[in-house]
């Protein structure tokens, strides 16, 4: 059955293209031609962007400083005498 259906297919294929390329093919009509499109105005060149300054490379970490020793409190200042009249 299949092999019935497939050579009815290749017949019809068969026939139709004989039937096309018996038939003389009309000249195609010539296309007008299409109207000129205006030119689009011309985009400004965009100002080129300066380089970015190159990031100058990160510093290393100083060496931490040690704490500083603390400070021995200043001796209290003994209140100045009174100077006599």
């Amino acid at each position: 059955m299949p092999r019935k259906l497939s050579l009815i297919v290749v017949a019809f294929l068969l026939l139709g293209w004989a039937a096309v390329e018996g038939q003389p093919q009309p000249d195609p009509q010539p296309q007008p031609d299409p109207q000129p499109q205006p030119d689009p105005q011309p985009q400004p060149d965009p100002q080129p962007q300066p380089d970015p300054q190159p990031q100058p490379d990160p510093q290393p970490d100083p060496q931490p400083q040690p704490d500083p020793q603390p400070q021995p409190d200043p001796q209290p200042q003994p209140d100045p005498q009174p100077q006599p009249d």
